[in-house]
């Protein structure tokens, strides 16, 4: 947007300029077709002089026309604050030294050296919300290859168990549901998915278990990986 308006600024007055030596000469010959048209007897020449008439006409008002536009157009950018925002790229440093970036939720208990700081805390990551014996898979494993029709295996068990679902997503982020059961099911099978269907790649298995109040529990996902058969 900057540069256009710069290009438009820049040759303002040479636009000016063009379209008043045009307007001129579309001005006279306006003026010497009205008087052709006025002193015409015949039909014909009536319609020349019409037609030169016409053209001279359109001419100045296209002239018009752009002049307007150029000079609201210049006004509008030059008035508003908004139109036209140039942001200044900040410069590097290069002799700055970085300093390390410390997250403020600490822990007590892993104490450790940062160089330049001193000695601080780190949080461990957070536990993986597969609980064994209560919502977890068995099979497949993180991380394992899988082809065909494969047994999806686990255990979706919970006090007050509602029903569960099993789903699988290729970014993590968006799932696809592929059954829902009310059955409780510990170390047994969960259900069986077709991967045939599937783009051979990387996949997430995301097992939801819910309780009786239909209130999710948090997922329990593991990674896997399809290839061709």
């Amino acid at each position: 947007m900057a540069e256009i308006f710069r290009l438009f600024k820049l040759a303002e007055t040479y636009l000016y300029i063009l379209l008043g030596i045009i307007g001129f000469i579309y001005l006279r010959k306006l003026v010497i077709s009205i008087g052709e048209y006025r002193n015409s007897l015949f039909g014909l020449e009536k319609d020349n002089a019409r037609g030169h008439l016409f053209q001279a006409s359109g001419v100045l008002l296209l002239v018009l026309i752009v002049a307007i536009g150029e000079f609201a157009f210049i006004s509008y950018i030059e008035t508003s604050p908004t139109a036209l925002v140039i942001r200044s790229t900040p410069t590097v440093n290069l002799s700055a030294t970085e300093t390390p970036i410390i997250s403020q939720a600490l822990t007590l208990s892993d104490n450790v050296n940062i160089p330049g700081i001193g000695t601080g805390t780190v949080i461990p990551p957070a536990p993986p919300a597969c609980e064994p014996g209560k919502i977890e898979w068995t099979s497949p494993k993180e991380g394992e290859e899988i082809k065909g029709s494969v047994e999806l295996k686990g255990t979706a068990n919970i006090p007050d168990f509602g029903f569960y679902k099993y789903e699988f997503s290729q970014d993590n982020i968006n799932w696809t549901t592929m059954q829902a059961n009310r059955e409780i099911v510990i170390n047994g099978v969960l259900g069986v998915w077709d991967t045939t269907l599937r783009i051979p790649g990387d996949y997430y298995l995301r097992l939801v278990v819910y309780d009786n109040q239909e209130t999710a529990l948090p997922a329990c996902v593991v990674k896997v990986r399809i290839i061709p058969e």
